[in-house]
């Protein structure tokens, strides 16, 4: 996976998408801001998308005319296959291209964690729901917490 430029604040909000049945009200309460904050980073790249994306078509009209106006003065035969195929493997070109591609790899990034959350939001609701229902007891959610204090409780014995 390539690097993106927020990494931290991406891994950071990721680990926020487990659901703690023990925490659920923090959870429930933390959410519409973590929504908000993914949602701001999202639309930040999506930003710079567009901005790429432009200055890509200025970069690919501009190669395109000084190519055309190179050919010309040299006199030389063209068509618009053999403009093209030179814009195409420009450096200049390729770089914007390769940019532009990180920069929509990043934006889906993002949504899909936007997109998570909400998703989360959902699954707490229904949590609640069962809990309130009566399908999930405190004792459910309780039961890994008990076994951890069992454990660690267990006097250690010592092998000689």
């Amino acid at each position: 996976m390539p690097d993106i430029k927020n990494q931290k604040d991406y891994d950071r909000l990721r680990a926020h998408l487990k659901i703690n049945p023990l925490l659920l009200d923090e959870q429930l309460s933390d959410l519409p801001m973590l929504c908000m904050e993914a949602g701001e980073f999202m639309a930040e790249v999506g930003a710079d998308v567009d901005y790429l994306q432009k200055k890509l078509n200025d970069i690919v009209t501009e190669t395109q005319l000084t190519t055309r106006e190179k050919k010309a003065a040299a006199g030389e035969k063209f068509t618009e296959k053999l403009i093209e195929a030179e814009v195409e493997s420009d450096p200049v070109v390729m770089k914007a291209r390769s940019n532009l591609l990180q920069l929509n790899y990043e934006k889906d990034l993002w949504n899909n964690l936007f997109r998570a959350f909400q998703t989360k939001t959902s699954a707490i609701k229904y949590y609640c729901e069962m809990v309130k229902a009566g399908y999930i007891t405190p004792n459910t959610a309780y039961k890994d917490v008990r076994a951890g204090i069992q454990e660690a409780s267990k006097p250690k014995r010592e092998t000689i």
